[in-house]
């Protein structure tokens, strides 16, 4: 590995919009809340703040390291949010990914639009 020429601080919240990314969160949750009866998309928003506090101190390392690519990552960060709020994790199943178009490139490992996939 090439030891990085420079460092980037985004120390106002600049460089970095957030809202894109929380745009796209809450787009998820809503899209997951209509493949589940009784499934409230806020609720699905808070529990899945709460799986990334716990989860990203246990999976970080590995994604650093590219042991854990991005798309692994966040479908089990979605199955653990779906498990926090006790809701069936068949959606992850059921239908191919498809990245939200409210979300920018960057952005791209770390939310995905789960409509289905037959892979989980």
């Amino acid at each position: 590995m090439k030891p990085p020429h420079a460092l980037l601080f985004d120390l106002d919240d600049t460089l970095i919009d957030e809202r894109e990314h929380r745009r796209a969160v809450m787009q998820t949750c809503s899209t997951l809340a209509s493949l589940q009866d009784g499934l409230d998309a806020d609720r699905l928003f808070v529990a899945n703040q709460k799986v990334w506090r716990t989860y990203w101190p246990e999976a970080e390392g590995n994604w650093m390291l590219g042991v854990l690519d991005g798309a692994s990552l966040s479908l089990e960060a979605w199955r653990r949010t779906l498990r926090a709020v006790a809701a069936s994790t068949s959606p992850l199943r059921s239908a191919p990914w498809r990245l939200s178009p409210v979300m920018p490139a960057r952005h791209t490992v770390c939310t995905r639009t789960c409509l289905s996939s037959s892979v989980c």
